[in-house]
C-alpha cells in the first residue's frame, strides 16, 4: 500500500487488517515466475511500517498494475529502501517478513 485501489496506507495501530482488503475484489495469487524451472520456491512478503507518510519507494503508483513484483536482480530498489530508513529514526519505522514456498 499504497496502490491503485488503496490509495490510503494508513494503518492504525492494534487493529487487524487483510491484504489485500475483503472488499477490494483482488486476489492474491502465488505463482513461478516465468521461466522458472524448478518444483520449490520459496517467496517473501515484506512489510514497512513508519509513524508519519514516508515516499519510501520513488516508483509511486503504476497505471495498469496494482501491485509491483521484485525478483533477485531488483537489488537498486532494496539498497535505496535501505538508505531512505538508515535516514529515518530506528524508533519510528518496523518491519515484518511473511515467509511461504510454492510447490509444483
Amino acid at each position: 500500500m499504497p496502490n491503485l485501489r488503496a490509495k490510503d496506507n494508513f494503518a492504525k495501530g492494534g487493529q487487524v487488517y487483510n491484504f489485500p482488503a475483503l472488499d477490494s475484489g483482488m486476489v492474491m495469487q502465488a505463482k513461478f515466475l516465468s521461466g522458472f524451472k524448478g518444483d520449490l520456491a520459496e517467496e517473501k512478503v515484506k512489510l514497512v511500517a513508519t509513524r508519519r507518510n514516508e515516499q519510501l519507494l520513488a516508483l509511486g503508483l503504476r497505471e495498469g498494475g496494482v501491485f509491483e513484483v521484485y525478483d533477485a536482480r531488483s537489488t537498486g530498489m532494496v539498497s535505496d529502501l535501505v538508505r531512505k530508513l538508515n535516514k529515518i529514526n530506528p524508533e519510528d519505522w518496523t518491519e515484518a517478513t511473511a515467509n511461504y514456498k510454492i510447490m509444483r
